[in-house]
């Protein structure tokens, strides 16, 4: 996972959003009501739309979410920081995703995990050499 020095920022509007936005890794903030206030170039090519189409929108609209990512939500909401490895609801990708709470807002940092078959093919190509 990459890092993003997140503990030294509070509030939302603290972020160096223009930062945020040049990270090679998605990062999302979201309200207390599920609600999109950022998601960076990374989180918006993942879900395949534009910042204007994700902003004020809910980050779980229409996505079924397990057990698993519920318990991840709930520690979040609670104020602790946390971390699960999972098939991301939205995308269906494996994905790590490590949440932070901020004083207004959540902050998500994912990064997609490859899968066993690019995890393998990557592999035989090391053994050929």
């Amino acid at each position: 996972m990459h890092k993003f020095p997140i503990s030294k920022y509070k509030r939302y509007s603290e972020l160096p959003l223009d930062e945020l936005n040049t990270q090679k890794f998605a990062i999302y903030l979201i309200d207390f009501n599920w609600n999109y206030l950022f998601a960076n170039a990374v989180a918006c090519e993942v879900l395949n739309k534009t910042q204007d189409e994700v902003v004020g929108t809910s980050a779980f609209a229409g996505i079924e979410v397990d057990p698993e990512y519920s318990l991840f939500l709930k520690k979040v909401e609670n104020g602790s920081v946390a971390t699960i490895n999972t098939i991301s609801p939205a995308t269906r990708k494996r994905v790590s995703v490590t949440g932070y709470p901020l004083e207004d807002c959540y902050y998500f940092a994912v990064s997609v995990l490859p899968d066993k078959e690019d995890l393998m093919n990557e592999l035989r190509s090391q053994l050929k050499k």
